[in-house]
């Protein structure tokens, strides 16, 4: 059961329409339940990807002389888990706010968790 459980969720994620679309916080949330790897390590390859996309931004940002997206500190290397917590802390936070999120990209999730936890001063 759990097998054809994970099989469902990879298709969730794989489809036409979700491999077009962005992964959403419900098919986030669903993903997570889940106790199948592969599943899991599909939602850590998307986020180091989106991760490794706004350090480029900030690069860019940085050589503009302009203000970055957020300010990484020091002595923190993100990795996939610390990305997953990033992720859920804001989805409970935006949650406990009171505010509908299921259908935002989990991307834009984790931009708005290090914006709001690595404000640039």
């Amino acid at each position: 059961m759990k097998k054809l459980f994970g099989i469902l969720i990879l298709y969730f994620l794989l489809s036409t329409k979700s491999s077009i679309a962005a992964i959403t916080v419900d098919k986030y949330l669903l993903a997570m339940t889940s106790d199948n790897k592969k599943v899991h390590e599909l939602i850590e390859r998307n986020l180091m990807g989106i991760n490794s996309g706004l350090m480029y931004a900030n690069a860019e940002l940085r050589f503009e002389k302009r203000k970055q997206i957020y300010c990484q500190p020091d002595k923190l290397a993100f990795n996939s888990q610390n990305l997953i917590q990033f992720v859920s802390d804001e989805i409970k936070f935006l949650q406990n706010k009171g505010m509908k999120i299921e259908n935002f990209p989990i991307g834009m999730i984790l931009v708005m968790h290090l914006k709001r936890v690595f404000p640039c001063k």
